[in-house]
């Protein structure tokens, strides 16, 4: 089993568009085998998507810029360890 520690990274890379197209067909297949990582994907989907419309529609009507920048390279390794077959 991999580490939660290990895929969470991932799966943010994955929701916030960094990865490139090989990485993502591969978090794909990993969640069509594991039903509990497909959830964890669609939560944090959801949760991204909740924090765009709070920050779209501010209440004090101030404009806020939720990115951040992450880095490639760390997301990449994770990713080597995750897929290593």
């Amino acid at each position: 089993m991999v580490k939660r520690a290990l895929i969470l990274p991932i799966l943010h890379a994955f929701v916030d568009g960094e990865l490139a197209s090989r990485e993502r067909i591969q978090v794909l297949e990993a969640t069509r085998r594991s039903p509990a990582l497909g959830r964890r994907l669609a939560e944090l989907q959801q949760l991204k998507h909740a924090v765009q419309s709070a920050y779209r529609n501010p209440a004090d009507g101030s404009a806020a810029d939720t990115r951040r920048t992450v880095g490639k390279t760390r997301h990449r390794n994770a990713l080597d360890h995750f897929f290593r077959r």
